[in-house]
C-alpha cells in the first residue's frame, strides 16, 4: 500500500504485506527554477500541523523527514476514482505543478485491478509570461531493503 495525500505527499507505505500506517519514508519530487534568482520547491503542498506534533518521532525533530524543505504554497486535492489529483500553487514559483496517482481499475477483472501497482504522472504548466527553465528530480532513500545481510 502507498497513499497519495491530498499534499501530494507519499505516505502509509506498507511492504510485505505488513500494514504500517506510520511509515513514510524519505521520498519526494522537486523542482528547481533555474535562471537569475533560482528557486527550489519540493512538490508537495504545506506540511499539515497534526505531523508535524502527531507522528512517533516528531518530539524528537522527526529524523529522516522532509518537513524543513520549502513546498508550494497551496494545494487542491481532487478524487475521481480510481485517480487522486493534487493541484500545487505558489505565487513565487512561476509553474502550476500536478501530481496525479492513480492505479489500475478494470472492472469486471478483480486480478488486473488488484495488481500490486501504483503509478504518478507529475505535471508541469509554465504560468509566466518567459520562458522558464527548470530541472525536475525524484528522489528516494532505499526503503524496501531488510536487514537481512548479503549484498
Amino acid at each position: 500500500m502507498i497513499c497519495l495525500e491530498g499534499t501530494g505527499a507519499l505516505s502509509h507505505v506498507s511492504l510485505r504485506h505488513h500494514p504500517d500506517v506510520f511509515n513514510e519514508p524519505c521520498i519526494f519530487a522537486a523542482i528547481t527554477i533555474l535562471g537569475e534568482k533560482p528557486l527550489a520547491r519540493v512538490v508537495e503542498g504545506p506540511v499539515p500541523p497534526w505531523k508535524l506534533f502527531g507522528n512517533p518521532g516528531t518530539g524528537n525533530g522527526a529524523r529522516g523527514k522532509t518537513y524543513g524543505l520549502p513546498r508550494f504554497r497551496a494545494a487542491r486535492f481532487e478524487a475521481r476514482f480510481p485517480f487522486g489529483i493534487v493541484t500545487l500553487d505558489d505565487p513565487k514559483v512561476p509553474v502550476k505543478a500536478t501530481v496525479t496517482g492513480w492505479s489500475p481499475f478494470i472492472p469486471g477483472d478483480a486480478d488486473s485491478s488488484s495488481l500490486p501497482v501504483a503509478a504518478l504522472e507529475y505535471s508541469f504548466q509554465n504560468t509566466s509570461e518567459t520562458t522558464v527553465e527548470a530541472v525536475y528530480s525524484f528522489n528516494a532513500k532505499n526503503f524496501v531493503a531488510t536487514n537481512s545481510g548479503g549484498a
